[in-house]
């Protein structure tokens, strides 16, 4: 098992469980019960790697966002933390990844092949189409912090950076 993300209230932890050689499902332990419930029965490696696959609760806990791949594609999902849905968000060709949810769980942003993306959120429901935010160079966004969006770049050395960015506005500054 590979841990990805523990639930706001800390009864639950995502993890990667390792399928076959190819392949991976996203599972839900619930750990003072000891309960596993499989969310995302395959796809949850990439051409990148199983590393390269994320999950992680929405702020209030009411949804999980996940990257996986499907037909060929990595593409952003939304599961329901039963695992009674999946909806899938993106359709670009290439690779979208590594979601994160803003503080308020109203906007969900991802990296896409030409740079960062964002979903605009209504409660569970997206409000509308993934909306372009910034070109590259772009990577992983890792976390939010007061002046904007913590992220890393992929190169030799995973340079990190902080972008001074509104995600609804797209302006850096």
């Amino acid at each position: 098992l590979w841990p990805k993300a523990w639930s706001p209230e800390g009864e639950r932890l995502l993890c990667v469980r390792e399928v076959d050689a190819t392949t991976a499902s996203l599972v839900s332990l619930a750990l003072e019960r000891g309960e596993v419930t499989t969310l995302v029965t395959e796809g949850m490696y990439s051409s990148t790697g199983m590393n390269s696959s994320t999950a992680l609760f929405s702020p209030d806990g009411r949804l999980i966002a996940c990257s996986a791949v499907e037909n060929g594609n990595q593409a952003i999902f939304l599961v329901t933390p039963d695992g009674s849905a999946k909806r899938r968000l993106t359709s670009a060709p290439g690779h979208d990844r590594h979601p994160l949810w803003s503080p308020e769980g109203d906007l969900l942003v991802y990296e896409g092949e030409d740079g960062l993306w964002g979903i605009d959120f209504a409660g569970d429901e997206p409000r509308e189409a993934p909306r372009f935010l910034r070109s590259e160079p772009f990577g992983e966004p890792l976390a939010w912090v007061a002046e904007g969006l913590f992220y890393r770049v992929y190169n030799l050395n995973y340079v990190y950076y902080q972008l001074p960015l509104d995600p609804r506005s797209a302006e850096a500054g």
